[in-house]
């Protein structure tokens, strides 16, 4: 995971997730595979966090397939009270005998 960004909507909680998955090695191979976000945070002064589903109103996990990278934007909302500090990508390669791999980035809302 590279070129993390979060960038804030006009409208109250919404922000875009911002990000671009890479592949070092074996870029003659597609890879393909799952991906996990959650927000991590509080909510009502109690710790917490939000998964894809509950950002999005959709699926759990985003699906990807590329060769050498992908870009993606990814539209969230942050449920109501909820003050976020952190957001862990989990990539989730399809191929076997390859391990999931996890980052954690600070909530840093880019400047408009």
């Amino acid at each position: 995971v590279q070129q993390f960004h979060i960038t804030a909507l006009p409208a109250t909680q919404k922000y875009v997730l911002r990000f671009t998955l890479n592949r070092a090695t074996q870029p003659e191979r597609p890879l393909n595979g799952t991906l996990a976000i959650t927000v991590g945070g509080s909510q009502n002064g109690a710790p917490g966090s939000a998964d894809l589903a509950a950002l999005t109103g959709a699926k759990n996990e985003l699906a990807f397939d590329f060769r050498y990278y992908t870009d993606i934007d990814q539209p969230i909302t942050l449920p109501a009270a909820f003050k976020p500090d952190s957001v862990t990508i989990e990539v989730r390669p399809a191929t076997k005998g390859v391990a999931p791999y996890r980052q954690t980035f600070i909530w840093e809302v880019d400047p408009i």
